[in-house]
Order: C-alpha cells, then structure tokens, then sequence
C-alpha cells in the first residue's frame, strides 16, 4: 500500500462514517483488499466509486486515495476514474483527477489532464493544470503554454502559470523581502519553500541557487 492502512482506516471512521455511513464498511473492505493484494467485489467497487464521486470533502479525498491505489492493479478501478472523468458533473470530473497517480499509466493521466485542461469549468482547467505540475508531466508543459494564454478565469490562470513555471524551470519565485527571496523548488522530495539570500542569487543566478535546493545543499 501507498498510504498508511492505519490511516486509511482513521480517515474512514472519523469522517466518511459520519456523513456516509453506509460507505464504512465496502471502504474498509477495500482496504483491507489493498492491504492483502486480494480480489475486490464489484459491489465493493461501486461503493468506493461513489465515495470518490462525493460533494464532501470529508468523503471523497479518502474515496480518491483508495481508488487511485486500486486502479495500480485492478483495470476496472482504472476504467471507473475514467468514466468519472466523463461524468457531466464538473465535481466528479474534478474528483476523477485527483485519483491519477505517479504510479498509473502515464498515457491514461496525460489523456485526461489534457482534457481537463480544455474542460469547461475553472474549477477542472485548475485542478488539471495542478496536477500536471504534481505529476511532472513534461509532455503537458506546451499544453500548459496554449491553455494560459485563452484562460479567462483569474484563479485558474494563475495556477496554470504556476504549473508551467514549475514544469519549464523546476522552481517558482513567490516573493522577495528584505534582503531575501521567497523560492519554491520542486525537488525528490516534493516541494520546498525557502528563503534565498538576494545576495546569493547575484552570485549564482537563481537556476543556480534552485538546483542547489533540488539536491539539499
């Protein structure tokens, strides 16, 4: 398993089982299913797809995690994000990519981030753009590129320029005060926010400093 069972299951009990309590038990199942490497039923399935599919965040943040994980192994969890994703509802499209994973099928996340990125709602055209960037999917950079200069909305500009920035460079300037510049670099690790000297940015050049950050120096 990718995330914690431990976890999982806390997730499950303090929250989905509050607002959904008829979903506690298939996502325990599944799981429990993730944990042992067994067979998922169909019924069970369902019911994790529904949780991904939910309004509340409470419900589907959990109900993406254990569907991205299934869908690493089971074809009919990859098919059912999918299918998510050409739900007319702009919530479930929006859920469907948060269930893509490093670990899935590159074609399958590109397909759908692409998509995302033209969807009607500033909503998805974000997320799509935020996940592109979470992924590192450089071959959505051009993409990226086409979709910042139409976008109309304000939000979903500015994340979609973020992305591409992270993309092209691997680092974005937030901010500079007081002597100091505000840096952050995608690196191995994930993501890190520093506070760079002015001074040491004269002396490398920021792609200089960000590399350095990129590899903990």
């Amino acid at each position: 398993m990718r995330h914690e069972k431990s976890d999982l299951i806390a997730s499950i009990q303090d929250y989905v089982a509050k607002s959904t309590p008829e979903l506690e038990a298939p996502l325990l199942t599944a799981v429990e299913v993730l944990d042992s490497a067994g067979a998922l039923p169909v019924e069970t399935l369902q019911s994790v797809v529904e949780a991904a599919s939910s309004r509340l965040a409470t419900v589907y943040e959990t109900g993406v995690t254990v569907l991205g994980e299934l869908a690493e192994a089971d074809i009919r969890a990859l098919d059912a994000i999918q299918q998510m994703f050409a739900s007319s509802k702009a919530h479930v499209r929006h859920n469907a990519l948060l269930c893509l994973t490093e670990w899935l099928p590159s074609k399958v996340s590109t397909e759908l981030l692409r998509h995302g990125l033209g969807d009607k709602s500033a909503r998805v055209r974000a997320k799509a753009a935020d996940w592109a960037g979470r992924l590192r999917l450089q071959t959505l950079a051009s993409d990226l590129a086409r979709a910042v200069l139409v976008e109309s909305n304000a939000e979903a500009r500015d994340v979609i320029a973020y992305e591409l920035q992270m993309l092209r460079a691997g680092y974005v300037v937030k901010s500079a005060d007081g002597g100091k510049t505000y840096l952050v670099v995608d690196t191995p690790r994930g993501r890190i926010g520093v506070h760079v000297s002015n001074e040491a940015i004269s002396r490398k050049g920021l792609k200089e400093v960000a590399s350095d950050v990129a590899r903990g120096v």
